[in-house]
């Protein structure tokens, strides 16, 4: 979202309409010209764009963790809330895994509909969840949340950028694309960087 400003400067004609689903578009009975998709990027009948790959990493409230000992490995993680998104229950304990964490059974948690959900949940001091750095960028940068661990977990799941193949792309269609590939090529690039 920060970053529309900047398209809207560059393509001040263009009127956009976002709109947040759970559910994937079907191109031929919606009036919805471009989405962001999650996933693996096996799609048959959408032409889609590589946007970025996604690594998850725990993020919780500054505050969660005041007067607490601290995340010194993934087993610490266990004795707090964590909190889940649904249809993604089996990230936590696939990160456990790769970082030799437990079982998470018997671990308090709570779960949430969408990523901005468990975020805000986060925000406030809920518990712990698992976010891509790059969807939590800003929350990050302002403190209002922190990665308690330097673990991530590769979800072998990207995002993209999809469209209905055999559409032709109208000006506008095409200057958002070209500005969303852009705009993720340069942070590709700020990363690497780092």
């Amino acid at each position: 979202m920060p970053r529309i400003n900047h398209f809207q400067s560059l393509s001040p004609d263009v009127e956009l309409r976002l709109t947040a689903s759970m559910s994937q578009i079907d191109f031929r009975y919606s009036d919805m010209d471009m989405a962001v998709f999650y996933g693996d990027g096996n799609w048959p009948d959408l032409h889609y764009h590589l946007l970025r790959n996604v690594h998850l990493v725990p993020v919780c409230s500054p505050k969660l963790l005041e007067g607490k000992p601290p995340i010194k490995s993934a087993k610490d993680l266990l004795q707090h809330t964590l909190i889940h998104i649904s249809k993604r229950d089996t990230e936590w304990q696939s990160l456990l895994e790769q970082n030799g964490g437990n079982e998470i059974e018997n671990t308090r948690g709570m779960t949430f509909s969408s990523t901005s959900l468990a975020l805000g949940a986060a925000m406030e001091g809920l518990g712990i969840t698992l976010a891509d750095r790059g969807l939590a960028e800003r929350e990050l940068e302002y403190g209002q949340l922190i990665c308690p661990l330097d673990i991530s977990l590769d979800t072998q799941k990207s995002f993209y950028l999809v469209y209905q193949k055999g559409r032709p792309l109208t000006e506008s269609m095409q200057a958002f694309r070209d500005w969303i590939l852009d705009e993720m090529q340069t942070e590709q690039r700020s990363l690497q960087q780092l």
